[in-house]
């Protein structure tokens, strides 16, 4: 599953007070955030009446004859209600926060957000605050220093070669069992005596990993880490391409067509098979492929489920691998198999890939690539 990879263990193999004060007069903003607050506890109770009084009505509309007209009308009158009690409550937020002496609601929250609580500080460092922010959310270009250090690691990978990697793919997986195993014996809570039984283990496999690749592990992990061994285990391990940034932008719309036409084979074959979750709540599957900014995604629908039901839609990035067309999973892990057929020649294998790289990786706003399938 590529941006939503997570490693819930590090593999890195490396064995009041109180106080008070005395009673005084309450002050004229003390008074209006205590008449703030009960308008607002106010509101809350209206609120919750309104809702009870649209569940009431909707009851009556459906399940009593001779008072669903009656019903229908308190349904739809608490509903109005309810829209208008929403807005006064929005309109109370603003008031009370520009009563403390803020511009609106959201102002204050800013300034919460940014450690201010005096409306008057928050005026003076509001500007300061905002550009800070501009600044900190420009590229930065990487220094001549990092540029060398990732030279140097690069370089240096290339000493190991790949019997390295399988070494470490090895003790990757075994360090996993060994996890799994300690939840299946303390359970999952961590503990003092679950972590002694999980490090005493894992340092033995970490003293196996370093003897067969054959040099310490101080010369090795920091390499592993950059090159990203552990996501590699993963995808070796499934029997899956690695898939890098470059070959997903190398991908065409010809690239998009085959993707779309193996998984639209798939999905349906999935469907019709009831082979498991999700694919046996429905009937048939639609998928199609749209480009965004470059990259170039995939998407499957599952429909005809109980009462109409529809899926939503499984996304996938479309990759190219030395030429060839690549599925890579975006968002979901129900892809079991290395490689799927295109469903035109039924000849031509479409490999399913694993992504390797930053995570959480998503190169446009997730919510944008659903938007274009919905």
């Amino acid at each position: 599953m590529l941006p939503y990879q997570r490693y819930d263990y590090d593999l890195a193999f490396v064995g009041k007070g109180l106080w008070c004060r005395t009673p005084q007069e309450p002050t004229l903003a003390e008074l209006r955030t205590n008449s703030w607050e009960a308008m607002s506890t106010a509101l809350a109770v209206l609120t919750l009446i309104l809702i009870v009084a649209f569940i009431f009505g909707i009851a009556l509309g459906l399940f009593f004859r001779g008072r669903r007209k009656r019903g229908w009308l308190i349904a739809a009158g608490s509903f109005v209600a309810f829209v208008a009690t929403f807005n006064v409550s929005m309109s109370v937020v603003d008031r009370e926060a520009v009563d403390q002496g803020f511009l609106s609601a959201s102002d204050r929250s800013a300034a919460k957000a940014a450690g201010y609580s005096d409306p008057a500080t928050w005026q003076t460092k509001r500007a300061e605050v905002a550009s800070a922010s501009e600044k900190k959310s420009e590229p930065v270009a990487p220094t001549e220093i990092e540029q060398e250090i990732t030279e140097v690691v690069a370089v240096a990978a290339s000493k190991f070669g790949t019997d390295a990697l399988s070494a470490y793919c090895d003790g990757y997986h075994k360090t996993i069992a060994v996890i799994r195993e300690a939840d299946d014996k303390f359970g999952i809570e961590g503990t003092d005596e679950k972590m002694d039984w999980i490090n005493e283990r894992d340092e033995a496999i970490g003293r196996q990993t370093e003897k067969a690749i054959g040099v310490p592990a101080t010369e090795w992990l920091a390499i592993a880490s950059a090159e990203r061994w552990d996501q590699r285990c993963e995808g070796l391990a499934r029997g899956w391409l690695l898939i890098e940034d470059a070959d997903l932008l190398a991908a065409g719309d010809g690239d998009a067509h085959v993707v779309t036409r193996a998984l639209q084979a798939a999905y349906e074959g999935k469907v019709k098979a009831g082979s498991g979750l999700p694919f046996s709540r429905y009937r048939s599957a639609t998928c199609n492929w749209k480009e965004l900014e470059g990259y170039h995604f995939a998407a499957c629908t599952l429909t005809g489920g109980q009462n109409g039901f529809r899926s939503d839609p499984y996304l996938f990035f479309v990759g190219s691998k030395a030429g060839a067309p690549v599925i890579v999973p975006l968002d979901n892990d129900h892809m079991t198999e290395p490689s799927y057929r295109d469903i035109d020649t039924n000849k031509t294998v479409v490999p399913v890939g694993w992504y390797v790289g930053p995570q959480p990786f998503i190169p446009v706003p997730y919510t944008q690539i659903r938007a274009l399938f919905e």
